[in-house]
């Protein structure tokens, strides 16, 4: 009886140790898989990690651009309003050219009236 409940112990140990060595290889396979998703993970993350910071560089890239586009849209602004300030300057000084000459050409005709004047009277 004390075989049998030897032989039968050393058959549960065996079976414990065989389970136990089943155990120890799964669990040899589920660090190594765990590693690999770390591994995973942390290339994930650092592709999301570049990928803001790309988005954060496109980003300020705009915001540049349109700080130019502005700049250029004042400076045209700026452009325009002297421009439009300079014609303006120049068609006050054509029209009073055009009323002195208008002026003198009233002048001459009278002069004009008062020698035809002069000469039918001769």
């Amino acid at each position: 009886n004390l075989r049998m409940s030897k032989q039968s112990l050393t058959e549960q140990l065996d079976s414990l140790r065989s389970e136990n060595s089943i155990c120890k290889d799964e669990l040899q396979k589920t660090v190594q898989s765990n590693a690999a998703l770390q591994s995973c993970i942390s290339t994930l993350n650092d592709t999301v990690l570049s990928k803001d910071e790309i988005l954060i560089q496109k980003d300020n890239e705009i915001r540049q651009k349109i700080d130019e586009f502005n700049y250029l849209q004042y400076e045209a602004q700026s452009y325009m309003n002297n421009f439009q300030y300079q014609q303006q300057q120049q068609l006050e000084t054509l029209q009073q050219k055009l009323l002195s000459v208008e002026s003198e050409y009233a002048e001459a005709g009278g002069k004009i009236r008062e020698l035809n004047q002069s000469l039918e009277e001769k």
